[in-house]
Parts: structure tokens; sequence; C-alpha cells
């Protein structure tokens, strides 16, 4: 069979697409691999329920084949519809003790009855339930609809976003052990600040065909997203300017060297491009902000979520054009501000984070070494967390010594 007609013979299998996406990418994981074979991992997950609410695309997909393998039933379901690859997906569904609440065809409002069914099949469960990866999203449905949370043994959750709703707006809903992997030193240095940093102006590039080099780069908060970010800007060539509200932060900024300011309005006129990393559910670049932008500037979120632009003003304008690659996505819009079609602005991917929103199955979310790292961090997390004696239920991943693990396996597989 000639190259050619096994692409045609794939293309007509989406689930035979994913196996092989799932298959190759596993040897890319040999953290995961020899942890998920493990006897203690073995005999954690035997007899349990597991929920996985993540961007599935081929990593994350890597992890749920797996754990399908040594538990009971694995529940899954998406964080972001955009960032769903349907070649995965259609793998997933084929799984034995899988069940999946996400399609392909669900807007992002039909995700919200997803993570309820989920609250239901865990609360009728009678074996123990862990949660693993972006889980706020069901704690957030259970306090919205007014719903028990029953059966939880241990709840791991991955992203920072979510990390900060569980902290400082869902505490009092947490009865169970509960790690809070977002607010991890690894997490922030090896994932956030080093692999985020580089694909978020990688993607950049490669979507726009432009350049960083002599153009002004705003990046809208300096967590270690932003720092990443700005770091890759500047050995680019770009010049950086960072927007962040916290007066430490920006303290901080400037004794890295970059000019530090608390509105965006007062630069943004200068702006090449302005990146948006501050995990905000609300505009952080508002409709008065788009209007003084510098004409032609484009605007890229990092954040979580199609919250830190003000998308809503953005989706009013009708005089707007869309590239898109050979699937349909957007690569990049073109919003025109006035009726010459003289004054314009760009957003990219849909105003969707570029690091998440599917282009292509190969180069969606993180590099494979780092979700390998993050994700074998978090399932080492939830065995521990139930292991560990405390009178509070929120714990911190240096509370369980699984820092020092993921280090040391990470230096052992990747720091050559």
């Amino acid at each position: 069979m000639r190259d050619n007609d096994f692409t045609k013979d794939l293309s007509k299998d989406p689930a035979k697409v994913g196996s092989l996406l799932l298959r190759y990418t596993t040897t890319d994981m040999p953290i995961h691999k020899e942890l998920i074979s493990s006897e203690e991992c073995k005999q954690f997950f035997r007899d349990k329920i597991i929920v996985v609410n993540s961007h599935l695309e081929r990593k994350t997909g890597v992890i749920v084949e797996a754990l399908s393998k040594i538990c009971e039933r694995v529940l899954v379901s998406s964080a972001m519809v955009k960032s769903v690859d349907q070649a995965v997906l259609a793998y997933i569904k084929t799984l034995q003790h899988v069940e999946t609440f996400i399609d392909i065809e669900y807007d992002e409002n039909d995700l919200e009855d997803g993570w309820a069914n989920i609250i239901k099949e865990v609360n009728d469960s009678k074996r123990g339930v862990v949660i693993l990866d972006d889980g706020a999203h069901i704690i957030e449905t259970a306090n919205k609809r007014n719903l028990p949370l029953n059966n939880i043994i241990s709840y791991v959750e991955q992203t920072t976003k979510g990390a900060n709703k569980i902290s400082q707006l869902y505490s009092n809903l947490i009865g169970f052990p509960t790690v809070l992997v977002g607010y991890s030193d690894f997490k922030a240095k090896i994932e956030n600040q080093e692999a985020l940093g580089e694909s978020t102006v990688a993607k950049t590039i490669t979507y726009t065909n432009d350049q960083i080099n002599n153009s002004t780069c705003v990046i809208v908060g300096y967590g270690s997203v932003g720092k990443g970010i700005a770091k890759k800007c500047i050995a680019l060539g770009g010049k950086v300017i960072i927007c962040e509200i916290n007066q430490m932060r920006r303290n901080e900024a400037e004794r890295d060297g970059y000019e530090a300011i608390s509105r965006l309005a007062d630069r943004i006129h200068l702006a090449d491009f302005v990146f948006t990393a501050t995990g905000s559910t609300k505009p952080v670049v508002t409709r008065d902000d788009i209007l003084k932008a510098k004409n032609g500037c484009r605007f890229i979120n990092v954040g979580s979520g199609r919250y830190e632009i003000d998308m809503k003003f953005l989706d009013s304008i009708l005089r707007r054009y869309s590239i898109t690659s050979n699937d349909g996505s957007i690569l990049e819009t073109i919003y025109f501000l006035d009726n010459k079609n003289e004054r314009y602005i760009r957003v990219l991917t849909d105003g969707y984070p570029i690091n998440l929103y599917k282009i292509d199955p190969l180069y969606s979310g993180d590099p494979p070494r780092v979700i390998d790292a993050i994700l074998s961090l978090m399932i080492k997390s939830a065995i521990e967390a139930t292991k560990y004696r405390s009178n509070r239920y929120i714990i911190q991943t240096s509370e369980l010594n699984v820092e020092e693990w993921i280090n040391n396996e990470w230096n052992k597989c990747y720091k050559h």
C-alpha cells in the first residue's frame, strides 16, 4: 500500500488514527509508562472509578487508555470543546471501561451538562472515586446546581486557574483529600514558564507568518506563564512591556529589566503583540483597550477559556475576516474597527488559549515530555493524598514529597 493510500485509508477511520497517535505518543512518555505499570499504581486504581476532565488530545488520551486497563471505570469529559482531538475521542470511545461525557458536536454550553451527569455517576457509585486534571469545573458545577459530592477519596487539580478557584471560592465544598498540583513549583517552572512560554511564542510566529524581532510585545500578567513568554520574546529580539495590577509583581518585572505598567491603556497604542496570561474569567483586554490599540495589533490569549479578551464586543463586529486551517480551525481573525476598513486589529485562535486550541493533532497542548511529567505528578499525588493524615483537606504537593520524586524522574528521563 502506498503512503498516500494509507493516509486515505486512515481518514475514513478516525478511531484508527487516534489509536496510532496514542501508540507512538506513549513512547515519548517514559515516566508515565513506568508509574502506571507499577504494582503501587495497579493496586491503588484496581477497584476505583476515575474521573478525567481534561483537554482531550493525544497526550491526555494516553493517560485515559492506560487507566482504562487498571481501574473499574474511567469517566471522561473535556475542559474545552475547542481542544478536543476528534480522532483521539473516537478511539477513546472504543475502549472498554471508558464512558465519555463529551462530543465533538458540543458547544461550550453543553459541557456543564456533561459535568452534571458525571456528578450523578459519582454520587451513585459504590466505589471510591478519584478526580484528575481540571476537576474545578466539576466542583463548580456541583456548587452551581446544588449537587452533593459523595464517594470521592482523592482529587488532584492540575491547572493553576482551577487551583485558584478551589482555594479561593470552593474550599467549603471540599470534604476529601485535594492536592493542588496547579501550585506546584515543578509545574510553574517546567510547564508554565518554560514549555508554555516557548510554545506560545512559537505558535504565534507560525500562525501569523510574522516575527517577534523588533516588535513591541505587551504581556498582561507576570505570573509563571507571563515570565516565560517575556523571556522568549526578549530572546528573539522583541521589546517587552509587562502589564500587571499587582504591585509586587510589577516591582519584580522591573528588577528583571522590563518596563512595567498597571494599565494596558497606557501602552496599547505601541503594541504589535498583546499576550494575556492572567487566568482571569473576565476580560483584561476591554473594548476601550481594543479601540485604542495600534493598527494591526495582534491579541493572543494564553489564559483559560475565551475570557481574557473582550470577545463579546468583538463577536458583535460584523466586518471581520477569518484565516482558517484546512480543517476549518481559525488561525487568525481580522476585525475592522471602521467603515473604511482602515482601522483593524487581529485575534489569534478565535480568542481561545493558543496553547490548547486544536489546529493540528501533533502540535496541540504542551510537548509530550512536559505532559508526561505533569500527569505523572498528578497520578502520584492522587495516590499519596489518600495516605496523608491531616485535619485539612486541601494539600500542597510539597507536603507529600512528590516534588522531589518528580524532579528525580525528570532528571533521570530528560536531563542530559
